[in-house]
């Protein structure tokens, strides 16, 4: 479901571009947008489930919010083709999602609820940003199942881009 996390972000940070508040009077903007019931699908992989399978997944993100904050003189000048801003200067973003998952696969139906967090902060020239994600649900037999992580990355701008990054994740239950 990483690609809904994404997606989200760029549809968010497009919309901050239209709608600008001020923040803490120091000439920053700060954007922020709520999502309620918002139905998404999408085709990935149940995590923690063996063998690793294709998955349609259908789901609603029951509530949502989305912070984004271009610090003094920061400015969108574009979008990438991946979906992510291309920003000059400093800026800050932080997202929570929860909602309900169907999962499809040639194993038959998973289902459940998920949570997840990212934040993201860049000063034009070193960059760190952190995703987690929980996951817990029901397999096509009824057994509980459930899968969380954790992802940092770090960009300094003090070596030739030297990039730190990890990533883990936790499995749980019967799939």
């Amino acid at each position: 479901m990483s690609k809904l996390r994404i997606v989200l972000v760029a549809l968010v940070v497009a919309a901050a571009a239209a709608a600008p508040a001020a923040a803490n009077g120091n000439g920053a903007m700060t954007f922020t947008t709520h999502t309620k019931n918002e139905p998404f699908t999408e085709t990935d992989v149940v995590p923690c489930v063996e063998p690793e399978l294709p998955a349609a997944i259908t789901g609603l993100i029951t509530s949502g919010v989305f912070h984004f904050t271009l610090e003094p003189g920061a400015e969108i000048i574009g979008v990438d083709p991946d979906g992510f801003p291309i920003v000059e200067g400093e800026f800050h973003v932080t997202f929570t999602q929860t909602g309900t998952f169907t999962a499809v696969t040639a194993a038959g139906t998973f289902a459940g609820r998920f949570t997840f967090w990212g934040g993201f902060n860049s000063n034009g020239q070193s960059h760190a940003g952190t995703f987690t994600s929980a996951i817990q649900g029901t397999t096509p037999t009824g057994e509980r199942f459930g899968a969380s992580s954790v992802e940092h990355f770090n960009v300094s701008a003090n070596e030739l881009p030297r990039v730190n990054e990890f990533f883990k994740l936790v499995c749980r239950g019967a799939a």
